[in-house]
């Protein structure tokens, strides 16, 4: 038989790791299941280039306002703010200026943050469309032509994390490490399909192993949905599966590169190439960062060990040997292997501390994964040596290349991707659609799933808190709940609960009671839909209110349980004097409420949309009609003119 988990995480990725941290308070039982022969899904590091843990995926944090920093500051990290971009590069096609510091642009080029606005009214030039595309569109994992205003609008309302450019002292895989502590997570588990009903999900391996869930939390990679390598049995929502089409994923090509000298000025860590292969380059340290266990545990511990004896010979052996350059020509899902092979086999004068970073997204990216690895890295060099080349060193990057890797997240088989972006197309709501539970056994998570639109590692731990959430809420009330309010003697309490109507127009039907501090039961209700009540308390102490779900009454089919509305007063009328109730026991519902509330604004804001789009209609119509009929009157004037005249003429005619 089957094995059974209450709740069963699909993705170990930032998003589903901090689900199932946020369940296993509640549910010790909670399984990951991670297609990968890793943890942590788009945060992954190269290991033995340098002697730190080279980042393959995210590496910024965007914004000091989230939950991703405070959890980071919990466990000691600290964190450099940036500005950015800190250089621009500007070739031929875009003014021959050369290297120029952000702070020293001209006013064009400043204009690039209202360059939407400047385009609609005053027109942008070609030099400041180069710009936003290799700088905010490169950011956004897409093109200027493959931004959507509507959700790009949206992105910029829902921004709430602050303008600030942060660099963690360590890696990325820190935070992994510290979300899969703990947790039961099963690597090389690729599903095939997911049988669900109200009842549960019946989730199966491509290899045929299976395994039974009560509920199901879908945090896998947009793409991954949309190329439909899980099948859903029964089908999702068709607007569930309109949304996942019409929201795009762009994807990233990073280079990394490692030199044995630094050829760059000290202090410089970003620049954007606006007419360049590379849109954009940096160049940072990580004397903190250590090595992750984010892939097998004894890989982890053999790249620890190895890490830090380099750390401990560096500085005396990195001068000794100026190794040949080497390209990586594994595709991206053989790196992982690929990293294990490279740091056992090479001593640890291969790991130099210059590293630079190319970052190439969207239809750039595209066309890059068109090439060999080996080209990819040689017209980044040639890029490097026109930045920095000068007479007597006209090739520096080519001359002093010690490693290099070229990672393209496209051909990974379970991401396809590397983040999704404003899509031209996409509908208000469409996030919320893809977030949205079914039957109150599936819910979804990820950066796609935000419906802010934040597409960054917090925003996908964001979406996972709100599915873990919205999973307790839909559990509150399932089969038996109980709270518990201190209540002084003689206060009064009145209160209610209701059980909505699911789509069959059918309640589910609970028992309800309240006990004394005493445990003598002082109300009762047998298998309702709704119930009131009002009672004087004569003991003080804490009062126990419970509901179980009435299977009997309510029927084995009955599934959706989300619907119970819970009201509850204590002593003075007014709701400001309601000190007694616990607000963190409420914490799941009052989050499934605002879920509910920004779902209903989503609703309106297309509602309002359709409105204009109506009416617009209307009015084309309108006036579509009142010109056939101005055409018809004139003809019908016209053809009544000439019939006058021809017979007035004919008549002269016969006249004579």
């Amino acid at each position: 038989m089957e094995p059974y988990h209450s709740v069963a995480v699909i993705g170990a990725g930032a998003a589903g790791l901090f689900c199932a941290s946020q369940l296993r308070s509640r549910f010790p039982d909670v399984i990951v299941l991670e297609a990968q022969d890793h943890v942590g899904g788009r945060i992954r590091q190269a290991h033995g280039m340098a002697p730190w843990p080279i980042e393959m995926g995210p590496e910024f944090v965007h914004g000091a306002n989230s939950v991703l920093v405070d959890m980071a500051k919990e466990h000691g990290i600290t964190f450099q703010e940036r500005e950015w971009p800190d250089f621009w590069h500007f070739g031929e096609s875009t003014g021959g200026a050369g290297l120029v510091f952000d702070g020293e642009v001209d006013e064009e080029i400043e204009k690039i943050h209202d360059i939407f606005e400047s385009a609609a009214s005053e027109g942008a030039s070609k030099r400041m469309i180069a710009a936003a595309d290799a700088s905010y569109a490169n950011d956004f994992c897409c093109s200027l032509e493959q931004l959507g205003l509507r959700e790009l609008i949206e992105e910029g309302r829902g921004w709430r994390y602050r303008e600030t450019y942060l660099c963690m002292d360590h890696s990325m895989g820190f935070v992994v490490d510290r979300l899969s502590a703990g947790l039961d997570i099963k690597t090389n588990w690729p599903l095939e399909h997911i049988s669900y009903s109200a009842e549960g999900a019946l989730l199966t391996c491509v290899d045929g192993r299976r395994l039974r869930a009560g509920k199901v939390v879908i945090a896998v990679p947009l793409n991954v949905m949309r190329d439909g390598l899980i099948n859903f049995i029964p089908s999702l929502p068709q607007p569930k599966l309109d949304a996942i089409q019409r929201v795009r994923m762009g994807n990233v090509v990073k280079i990394l590169l490692t030199f044995s000298r630094q050829f760059w000025p000290e202090g410089m860590y970003d620049i954007i190439c606006p007419d360049s292969f590379v849109p954009e380059l940096w160049m940072l340290r990580y004397d903190n960062a250590k090595p992750t266990q984010t892939g097998a545990a004894s890989a982890g511990a053999v790249r620890w060990a190895r890490e830090e004896k380099c750390r401990q010979d560096l500085r005396l052996q990195q001068q000794t040997l100026v190794p040949a350059p080497t390209s990586s020509s594994e595709p991206a899902q053989q790196q992982a292997s690929s990293n294990e092979r490279n740091t056992s086999n090479s001593s640890t004068t291969d790991r130099f501390p210059h590293v630079l970073v190319g970052f190439i997204a969207g239809t750039r990216a595209d066309e890059a994964s068109k090439l060999r690895p080996d080209e990819v890295v040689t017209r980044f060099l040639d890029q490097i040596d026109k930045v920095f080349g000068k007479p007597g060193d006209l090739t520096p990057a080519t001359a002093s290349l010690a490693q290099s890797r070229v990672i393209d997240w496209s051909k990974e088989k379970y991401v396809r991707g590397a983040y999704s972006y404003p899509t031209l197309g996409a509908e208000l709501g469409d996030r919320c659609k893809i977030s949205s539970s079914v039957m109150g056994t599936l819910f979804f998570a990820g950066e796609h799933c935000n419906p802010d639109i934040g597409p960054t590692v917090q925003g996908a731990i964001e979406t996972g808190q709100r599915a873990a959430l919205e999973l307790e809420a839909v559990l509150k009330f399932r089969y038996e709940e109980c709270m518990i309010y201190d209540v002084t003697m003689y206060e009064p309490f009145t209160g209610s609960f209701v059980a909505l109507p699911d789509a069959h127009n059918t309640q589910a039907r609970y028992d309800f009671d309240i006990t004394s501090p005493s445990g003598v039961r002082i109300h009762e209700l047998q298998g309702q839909a709704e119930g009131k009540f009002h009672l004087v308390p004569y003991e003080t102490g804490r009062y126990k209110f419970c509901m179980r779900l009435n299977q009997e009454r309510s029927g084995a089919r009955y599934v959706l349980t989300r619907e119970v509305v819970w009201d509850l007063h204590i002593g003075h009328p007014d709701p400001a004097m309601h000190d007694n109730v616990k607000e963190n026991e409420t914490q799941a519902l009052w989050a499934y409420v605002h879920l509910v509330d920004s779902q209903l604004q989503q609703l309106k804001a297309t509602q309002l949309y359709l409105y204009w789009r109506e009416r617009r209609h209307r009015q084309t119509v309108d006036s579509t009609k009142q010109r056939v009929l101005w055409y018809a009157a004139g003809r019908a004037s016209t053809l009544a003119f000439v019939s006058i005249a021809q017979v007035f003429v004919i008549r002269r005619m016969f006249s004579k």
